[in-house]
């Protein structure tokens, strides 16, 4: 067998195998090439196509009479067709909209989302959603249903979208019971897609505001405090205006640190800040950061002793937020800012407030 193996013969195999991935290497960068020159073949063709769609669904919108279904000769075509056609509905509304909506109820684009909503592409399926939902054909709520009871969060949040633009009051209720159920909701994609709906959503969600009961021992901490978390962070997400009579009931310092922070976001101070003020030497550095950062929206100049004494804090953001919410609220100038401060004579707490108000604008 060495006989066989010889250093000559180890070494034509070493010389086969480099040639063959040579070969190989060479095959790979063909293609590669090949599909690059038929995409750039193919791209001039396909602009026009997605001109003529864009120019097409603008008359539409205007309310003139078109025919699409020349430019509409197979499902790729539909499929890009169709992508524009969403894009533009979600940018408008009214009888804009509603003309759309009936283009593509003309056209089947049914048929070809239901084709995409169980698609292995994330893509596809979002897109697919919310062309149920703007089409708002009732047909399709049982699915856009089922999607929300059993989907991953971002498909609970489109199949939402989609059954609000169907009928908003009358879906709005499950839409809001099946996004609080998730507990890894993506809040920035919430703030976006459901945008539109804020003023339809609010009762809704003062419906399922979730009370909690002090007499059920029965239930973990977490488990009770875990809903009202996460009902707190979707208001703030929509940017609800809640009352203050909801809110100031979770302004206590023995309340749970998520809902407490929770709760100091979305504060409006409609009715005095004085429950904000009471948090202000909370044992928590967070809260604290949190009680400077709403005073810069809702604070006045009478309160600027207590963000003076903030400036001095041993945590770097809670002086932070202090010097930021100084030079915001309303009735002191710059130099008045830095001679509080100042007379503090604390200098992590100048040297912070002079920082900011470089970064301010403010020097």
């Amino acid at each position: 067998m060495s006989e066989a193996w010889g250093p000559a013969q180890l070494q034509d195999l070493a010389w086969w195998l480099s040639l063959a991935i040579l070969g190989l290497v060479l095959l790979i960068l063909l293609g590669l090439l090949s599909l690059r020159l038929y995409r750039r073949w193919r791209a001039p063709r396909w602009h026009i196509i997605r001109q003529a769609h864009r120019q097409l669904l603008i008359q539409c919108a205007v309310g003139e009479s078109v025919d699409a279904r020349a430019w509409l000769r197979n499902d790729r075509s539909r499929w890009t067709f169709l992508k524009l056609w969403l894009r533009m509905q979600l940018s408008l509304k009214g009888e804009a909209s509603e003309r759309l909506s009936r283009m593509g109820r003309d056209l089947d684009l049914a048929r070809l989302a239901l084709k995409h909503v169980h698609s292995r592409h994330y893509a596809k399926r979002m897109v697919a959603l919310l062309t149920l939902g703007f089409l708002r054909q009732p047909s399709a709520v049982a699915l856009l249903q089922a999607r929300m009871a059993q989907g991953h969060s971002h498909s609970v949040i489109y199949a939402g979208r989609a059954l609000l633009e169907i009928d908003a009051l009358v879906h709005r209720n499950e839409v809001v019971r099946g996004v609080l159920a998730k507990e890894d909701l993506d809040l920035s994609l919430v703030a976006v897609m459901f945008k539109p709906f804020r003023t339809v959503l609010q009762p809704a969600m003062l419906d399922q505001w979730p009370r909690r009961d002090p007499c059920d021992l029965t239930r973990t901490v977490s488990a009770q405090l875990g809903p009202t978390v996460r009902w707190l962070r979707l208001a703030r997400a929509l940017q609800l205006q809640l009352p203050s009579p909801l809110l100031v009931p979770l302004l206590n310092p023995q309340e749970d640190i998520e809902s407490l922070i929770a709760a100091i976001r979305l504060f409006q101070g409609e009715q005095g800040i004085e429950p904000l003020l009471c948090l202000a030497r909370h044992s928590d550095w967070r809260v604290r950061a949190q009680v400077a950062r709403a005073l810069s929206y809702v604070g006045q100049a009478a309160n600027a002793p207590v963000l003076v004494e903030l400036t001095t804090d041993r945590e770097w953001w809670v002086r932070f937020r202090s010097a930021q919410a100084l030079f915001r609220i309303p009735g002191l100038s710059t130099s008045q800012v830095l001679d509080l401060v100042r007379a503090t004579r604390d200098r992590y707490a100048i040297q912070m407030t002079e920082a900011v108000a470089l970064t301010e604008g403010k020097a």
